[in-house]
């Protein structure tokens, strides 16, 4: 087991929606139709998964936390989600299946980005949506940057990138969608919503 997974299954726990996961559902669904299926990449324990799922018709809920997908199933008595516990890239999904693939406070934990961008591209349909909420720390108090620098340094969190809201719109994972909606959430922290081409 990985470090990283070690870290997700000591924190992982049943959270309650807050008010910016509200906000998130909100927006998300904003872009979403009921016969939709998608792809939730670091679903985590599940929350924002099952208010999304009454929405549209099904979703393939995946993360590489063992715990947090152990909480998700155990709460969950939605016929319309699948969870899935590992890697995205040994996960065997049907190519251009998604309609959206979502991405909630998970792509600055992310470490092989060209791999994992070509896997987006592979499984949304064309004209299909990439929809993600991100903190850009690099947005956030000095402060909470050092923090969070010695956390890292020391072993106690995951490696994390520092975004700010201009380099997180030049990130390589929307290499080759376009942007249709870039909104700050709680501060600096940003909801993108890109769009991949119809042909």
């Amino acid at each position: 087991m990985k470090s990283e997974e070690r870290f997700w299954n000591r924190v992982a726990t049943k959270t309650d929606l807050s008010e910016t996961g509200t906000l998130i559902i909100k927006k998300s669904l904003s872009h979403l139709k009921p016969k939709d299926e998608l792809l939730d990449f670091g679903c985590g324990d599940g929350t924002l998964t099952h208010k999304i799922a009454d929405h549209v018709s099904h979703i393939d809920a995946l993360d590489f936390s063992s715990r947090m997908i152990e909480i998700a199933r155990s709460t969950s008595h939605h016929k319309k989600i699948d969870f899935h516990y590992g890697n995205i890239e040994k996960l065997n999904l049907t190519r251009q299946s998604f309609d959206a693939i979502l991405a909630f406070n998970v792509l600055h934990f992310v470490n092989h980005k060209r791999a994992l961008k070509e896997r987006f591209h592979e499984l949304l349909k064309p004209g299909g949506y990439f929809i993600s909420y991100t903190p850009c720390i690099g947005d956030h108090q000095s402060w909470q940057r050092i923090v969070l620098t010695l956390t890292q340094y020391v072993g106690l969190t995951p490696k994390m990138e520092f975004f700010n809201t201009e380099n997180l719109q030049n990130h390589q994972l929307l290499n080759g969608l376009e942007i249709i909606e870039s909104t700050p959430i709680k501060g600096a922290d940003m909801f993108i919503v890109a769009q991949k081409p119809n042909n």
